[in-house]
């Protein structure tokens, strides 16, 4: 039959994740998207103005969620899941329970096998995922809160770097998967104010929403594929901008 052959960028919807402080904004972000419809696993989104099912409580309520969505006719344009680290803390419980276990450290008898039946679960739920991003043509949104960690990094000393708050395994697959992960923060703006007798001092005079959108400098991790700089101002509107950019292009 030949060579089938495609070229230049395609349009397809965005795989987001965003991540950051508490209270920085990532469910508001997300609202305004297109057309959304948030998937709640935590409490958080009650004075937001979006449409939303009822709040997860477990792994089989998701799926069957992910199931209704994908096969309903509906017109939303980007699932929102609020968030990734409280669907974490589901997944977990599960598998404590399938082994009557209290910690996940000891599922399975232990050496890490509860996290690995706690991926599989976040495996599956992926895949549903792309399934409704590919025949629903929707956005899909990751929400998570952040962590700090040591980054062991082979070139320098160790040091403190923000990350997703999910289990190592777990993030790194969900990372991959992503098109753009954003680190949501407070940008602070200071003024030196110089209180006489040689005497000055550094105060905060602002701050500002913004998102990390590459993670080059390594004090967050980030990254994207539409060539956006290293921060942008926390906005859809502003990410949207970027988007448009490449699908203009393709």
């Amino acid at each position: 039959m030949g060579l089938q052959i495609v070229q230049g960028r395609q349009k397809m919807p965005r795989r987001t994740l965003v991540y950051g402080t508490p209270g920085v904004g990532k469910s508001t972000f997300a609202a305004g998207a297109t057309k959304p419809l948030f998937i709640p696993v935590e409490d958080g989104i009650d004075d937001l103005n979006v449409d939303r099912v009822g709040k997860i409580q477990s792994y089989d309520e998701l799926i069957q969620v992910l199931r209704d969505v994908a096969t309903d006719e509906h017109d939303y344009q980007t699932l929102v899941l609020d968030s990734l680290s409280a669907l974490e803390t589901l997944l977990h419980a599960k598998v404590c329970q399938k082994y009557d276990v209290d910690s996940i450290e000891s599922a399975g008898g232990g050496y890490g096998k509860g996290y690995v039946e706690a991926l599989n679960d976040f495996i599956s739920i992926l895949k549903a995922l792309e399934y409704i991003r590919t025949q629903k043509q929707m956005n899909i949104v990751l929400i998570a809160h952040d962590t700090v960690e040591l980054d062991p990094s082979p070139s320098t000393n160790s040091f403190q770097k923000y990350y997703p708050r999910l289990h190592k395994r777990a993030r790194q697959k969900i990372t991959e998967w992503c098109d753009e992960v954003l680190f949501a923060y407070f940008q602070v703006f200071t003024a030196t104010e110089d209180q006489g007798f040689s005497k000055k001092v550094t105060k905060a005079k602002g701050s500002q929403r913004m998102l990390l959108c590459d993670g080059a400098r390594g004090w967050a991790e980030a990254k994207n594929r539409l060539g956006m700089p290293e921060q942008v101002e926390m906005s859809w509107q502003e990410y949207q901008k970027f988007i448009d950019g490449v699908e203009s292009n393709g």
